[in-house]
């Protein structure tokens, strides 16, 4: 929690998972158009404890671009099938995958 000249700004942790999930549907993540965050009743409550009214459906704002490289976490080679497995710490673009670049 920051507070702030015009308010307060909360911001939260994603979990890996959730953020795994988020970066599967990037592509769906457009300013202003269909990325949107609406708030219930009660979802926080201000300092005399008054609860926020519901507030009304906000469009995104800003995305923030992921400039972590993946990492390969594990991989297995099954020698009966021929199948290399590799396991990485976040989801990765099939497309861009380069299979000259690797080697065992």
């Amino acid at each position: 929690v920051t507070l702030q000249p015009l308010g307060t700004s909360v911001a939260f942790a994603i979990s890996s998972s959730d953020l795994d999930t988020i970066k599967l549907h990037l592509a769906y993540l457009v300013i202003g158009n269909t990325s949107n965050v609406s708030i219930s009743y009660g979802a926080f409550e201000d300092l005399a404890l008054v609860p926020n009214k519901v507030a009304p459906t906000i469009a995104l704002a800003a995305v923030f671009a992921d400039y972590v490289s993946p990492t390969l976490r594990t991989f297995a080679l099954d020698v009966t099938t021929g199948i290399l497995t590799l396991n990485f710490d976040e989801p990765i673009s099939a497309a861009s995958i380069n299979a000259s670049a690797l080697l065992l």
